[in-house]
């Protein structure tokens, strides 16, 4: 875990993966590590495999069960980060 350089709130980089239609998780190809807030959310929208450092969208059904069950989802920190536009140049976004 690391922590933002703007807002110093705990963050947990990840590259994303998509859920295959067998059930397995494959890494998307290219993928470059996000910073993920480390905070779970009741209205999240990323479902994070910290040990295996990839995270990926949550089905409706996940977050239909987050909001109802108690369950908590995590958030991209470019989501909840108040200096997220700070780390933007020329529509890139640059190392928090």
């Amino acid at each position: 875990m690391s922590n933002c350089k703007k807002c110093g709130a705990e963050i947990i980089w990840a590259r994303r993966a998509e859920k295959q239609i067998d059930g397995s998780v494959r890494i998307v190809p290219g993928a470059r590590a996000n910073p993920i807030d480390a905070r779970r959310f009741t209205d999240g929208n990323l479902v994070l495999d910290s040990e295996r450092g990839i995270y990926r969208f949550a089905t409706g059904n996940e977050q239909e069960m987050a909001e109802h069950g108690g369950k908590r989802l995590w958030k991209s920190h470019f989501a909840v980060c108040p200096g997220a536009d700070d780390f933007r140049r020329n529509g890139k976004a640059q190392p928090l």
